[in-house]
């Protein structure tokens, strides 16, 4: 993770770790339930076909998506994730297209029904910038829908605490052990992962940083409402290990106006 500014920050990953990182994000975040709760609310409106995610990552959310009927789309910024996304996609039979982009820079060269960014580490000041850039790629009368970290009641006026966590996942048939060591420090969330990784030609340690923007119960993101008009608001239960500590999660979605 590189910081931009105090407000601002884009999350790298080492090389060749990408597997580890997302085959613990299947095993704790509730993927599908998060894509059921998007089914749900599509098929009540009925005009929606296509699905563009920003921030794909190894296309877990897209391959459920995938089983409910849409034409999906999927644009990450990370090489490893696109060939990881591609491979799943093609070995379960699915017909999603996988793209390299940097949505932080442009989007995707047409219009779809639906554009989602779920699970990612983006800054809330970011958050806002896409969700108005990405007016361009939504359809007229389409949707954008985004995930926010909100802070539970009891800690919002906790200046700081600090939480850690061990978990273990066999990640293709290698023993792999992960550390987790949360910081809550206002409103922000400073998260790292130490891991180690049993590979056959020697122990591995690498670490994995994110950063994420609390808001509280009802802040909303700060769009115009002559861009989107709010429509769909939940709190995600998922997993109990799904969120960071102290936080849960918010699904938010906009139809374009």
């Amino acid at each position: 993770m590189s910081a931009k500014t105090e407000r601002t920050w884009k999350i790298t990953y080492p090389d060749d770790c990408v597997k580890y990182i997302e085959a613990f994000r299947r095993d704790c975040w509730d993927h599908q339930g998060v894509c059921q709760l998007l089914h749900e609310f599509f098929s009540q409106q009925g005009n929606v076909d296509t699905v563009c995610e920003l921030g794909s990552g190894a296309g877990t959310n897209l391959m459920h998506l995938c089983d409910y009927g849409y034409e999906c789309f999927g644009y990450d910024s990370n090489q490893e994730s696109i060939a990881i996304s591609k491979s799943r996609a093609e070995s379960n039979g699915k017909n999603i297209h996988f793209e390299l982009l940097d949505f932080s820079k442009r989007l995707p060269n047409r219009q779809f029904d639906a554009v989602v960014s779920l699970f990612v580490p983006i800054s809330l000041e970011d958050m806002e910038e896409l969700t108005k850039r990405s007016l361009q790629i939504v359809k007229p009368g389409g949707y954008f829908a985004s995930m926010l970290l909100a802070v539970l009641p009891e800690f919002e006026n906790v200046p700081e605490q600090k939480v850690n966590s061990t978990e273990f996942l066999e990640v293709d048939g290698i023993q792999t052990i992960r550390f987790n060591y949360y910081r809550k420090h206002g409103h922000q969330i400073e998260y790292n992962g130490i891991y180690f990784a049993g590979e056959p030609q020697g122990p591995r340690m690498f670490q994995d940083r994110d950063r994420y923007d609390l808001i509280t119960k009802d802040q909303m993101l700060k769009i115009p409402e002559t861009n989107y008009r709010h429509v769909y608001r939940t709190r995600i239960e998922g997993k109990p290990d799904q969120c960071p500590p102290m936080t849960y999660e918010i699904l938010d979605i906009f139809q374009k106006t």
